[in-house]
């Protein structure tokens, strides 16, 4: 993982010894325990990863100066994200806005709004200038898509905090990322229910540092997270089936007090079949919500990828 860069290369799996042992032995003792045949090969090696920035070369005497990575994860907020989907307008945003207020109590600064239908730019641009007063700073709206992109448009420029905007169901795929950083997509992909989620795919790899650390402790698609369905029913994710109330007759605190909605948090890929053994564990946001098979530690359904190479 090269984090800087945000992207990843592969090494041969014989490296990694070499590279683990090279802390606490020096390069000459490194070298004096390689048969003679391999070491040119080992030597291109190092002289590759010290090309590409991967490494450097220190005194012994040096070493103490770089710790080991520490691989904790924790953040401030209780809930770090949140998904509220809506199928159908509702005739007011009262319980909506209560939910919201709070979810900002609770630290949360991540939510996606996902409209596959229904809900109108007036109830939508409500939406978002109650979200104004609170701390939630970074918006997603994925919605359907409408000939009338121009008041797209302009809600991107009247709400700021509106980081992506993603016109679903389009006629014609486009990506327009503004000055301010604020990025509309068009898209011919149709998401027209909870159910187009889970995909796993290179595409929504995430090779940040703190999602790296994240993954070796909790579930990177769920934990922290808080999210409402269409009917309304809170969720883990509105793809899954168990519910823990809905939005007109329970409290945030009511759900984090039920050690079953906080449970699937930790799950993470150390404790999943195949997972656990694939290269792109730390990097890949993990689905629970379509399995395999209908068990919590299988792989997701949607994923295709074999990491032990071996066709199915």
């Amino acid at each position: 993982m090269d984090f800087s860069r945000n992207n990843f290369e592969f090494l041969p799996n014989e490296v990694y010894e070499f590279l683990r042992k090279s802390r606490s032995n020096s390069l000459g003792a490194l070298f004096s325990k390689i048969p003679d045949e391999d070491k040119t090969e080992m030597m291109q090696f190092v002289e590759y990863i010290l090309e590409k920035d991967f490494a450097f070369l220190v005194d012994e005497n040096e070493i103490q100066l770089f710790p080991e990575i520490d691989m904790r994860w924790d953040d401030p907020a209780i809930l770090t994200n949140c998904i509220i989907d809506f199928d159908t307008e509702p005739e007011d945003l009262k319980d909506y806005r209560s939910f919201l207020a709070d979810l900002d109590n609770y630290g949360c600064e991540n939510i996606q709004f996902r409209i596959y239908r229904g809900l109108g730019l007036k109830k939508l641009r409500e939406l978002l200038s109650f979200l104004d007063e609170t701390a939630i700073h970074r918006i997603e709206i994925i919605i359907n898509f409408s000939e009338h992109i121009k008041q797209y448009l302009r809600l991107l420029n009247e709400f700021p905090r509106i980081n992506d905007m993603v016109l679903h169901s389009a006629n014609t795929e486009k990506i327009k990322v503004k000055r301010n950083g604020q990025v509309f997509i068009l898209t011919k992909q149709i998401v027209a229910s909870e159910q187009c989620c889970g995909v796993i795919s290179p595409k929504y790899f995430n090779f940040h540092q703190s999602h790296f650390y994240e993954s070796h402790h909790f579930n990177t698609c769920l934990n922290r997270k808080i999210s409402v369905d269409t009917r309304g029913n809170i969720k883990n994710c509105p793809s899954l089936k168990k519910s823990y109330g809905t939005i007109r007759n329970s409290r945030i605190s009511d759900i984090l007090s039920n050690p079953e909605f906080c449970k699937i948090w930790s799950l993470n890929k150390q404790q999943i079949e195949d997972c656990k053994v694939c290269e792109f564990r730390n990097v890949c946001t993990d689905c629970r919500a379509y399995l395999e098979k209908d068990t919590s530690l299988k792989k997701p359904a949607n994923c295709n990828y074999n990491p032990y190479g071996i066709s199915n």
